[in-house]
Formats: C-alpha cells, sequence, structure tokens
C-alpha cells in the first residue's frame, strides 16, 4: 500500500514539474 502511495506521489510530482517547464518554456517562447 506505501508502495503505492509513493508512486502516485512520484508520478503527481513528475506532472506537476512537466506542466510548470512546460508554462516557463511557453513564456520565454511568447516574450
Amino acid at each position: 500500500m506505501l508502495t503505492v502511495l509513493y508512486i502516485y506521489t512520484l508520478c503527481s510530482f513528475i506532472d506537476l514539474f512537466c506542466t510548470h517547464l512546460f508554462y516557463t518554456l511557453l513564456c520565454k517562447w511568447y516574450k
């Protein structure tokens, strides 16, 4: 159960990081 929670947290973090990275690139491109 702990492993599932760990994987879920990791996936959420990666998803958040990718979204942040995407918006950062988008902002740089837009400017």
